[in-house]
């Protein structure tokens, strides 16, 4: 039982960090030529208490951009830093000990480029003060080629999230964690209860 009561309150962590810190994507959908670029802007939200709202690092990863026929062209943004890590094909970014950390990040299209979805996720490392935990969060972008005597359609801009909104969504996350911790439970204790029958049964005989 206090295996599921650990885990019950590290839920209720994971998701009261969710509501406080988060990279915004200015879209998720873009349009590119071949041979061209665009740029994507990730944007830090930060409702963490002052005294309190020093992130340690974050890490941004771009999983096999080559296999989608883009290419990381240049990026921009204070403290951060890139690497290619050739094992996987994917490309890191990260910042250390930022409290407001946006990043710009120019893709460059192939000369062949047909399109593409682009996945990747984001993490939060805060190893002091409240919270204090580590949160992978996807992210996916849709890359639309556009033929080089076409006019590119501008990328929708994403409405971000209000603490109210995000607190709301990780709620229910929390209730589904909650409620499935709890079923476990009930199952745990109903095995339990057979078993002690069966073996109450098998001394009568």
């Amino acid at each position: 039982f206090a295996v599921f009561f650990f885990l019950a309150l590290a839920s209720f962590s994971i998701a009261q960090t969710s509501s406080d810190v988060a990279l915004e994507l200015s879209a998720d959908t873009f349009y590119v030529k071949p041979g061209e670029t665009f740029s994507l802007t990730f944007s830090m939200q930060n409702f963490l208490p002052a005294g309190d709202n020093v992130i340690d690092r974050i890490d941004v990863y771009f999983l096999d951009l080559e296999n989608a026929g883009l290419e990381v062209q240049s990026f921009q943004g204070e403290s951060w830093q890139h690497e290619f890590l050739e094992r996987f094909g994917d490309d890191q970014f990260f910042a250390s000990n930022v409290t407001s950390a946006p990043l710009t990040v120019v893709l460059k299209a192939s000369a062949d480029f047909q399109g593409a979805t682009v996945n990747g996720f984001y993490s939060f490392e805060k190893r002091s003060g409240t919270p204090a935990l580590k949160l992978p969060t996807d992210f996916s972008l849709t890359v639309n080629a556009v033929p080089l005597g076409q006019a590119i359609v501008p990328s929708p801009t994403k409405q971000a999230l209000t603490p109210g909104e995000r607190a709301r969504d990780n709620t229910i996350m929390l209730l589904s964690i909650v409620v499935a911790i709890l079923a476990a439970v009930i199952v745990f204790f109903i095995a339990k209860s057979r078993r002690q029958s069966a073996s109450k049964a098998v001394k009568k005989r």
